[in-house]
């Protein structure tokens, strides 16, 4: 379990936030292509093949990870665009 963040970039890309038993990752789709970008929220504990989509169920931890990536955005460059 990662005690601190870790995060996984593709190419130039952030394509997820690991913290403790959760991924935080960049869902592919059409988001990408407006300059948006949404989210899914894997607990790596129990989903070991990254079926499911937690987000809706944790929203306190989805919005801690989402400002940990927009921390690291404004520390080091524009990777992805918030609404």
């Amino acid at each position: 379990v990662l005690e601190q963040p870790l995060y996984y970039i593709r190419n130039t890309d952030l394509n997820a936030l690991l913290l403790g038993k959760w991924k935080f990752q960049t869902a592919e789709g059409p988001g990408k292509a407006d300059g948006t970008w949404r989210f899914r929220l894997i607990n790596l504990e129990i989903d070991s093949y990254e079926s499911y989509d937690l987000s809706d169920q944790h929203p306190e931890c989805v919005s801690n990870m989402t400002e940990m990536i927009r921390k690291l955005d404004q520390e080091v460059g524009k990777w992805i665009a918030f609404n």
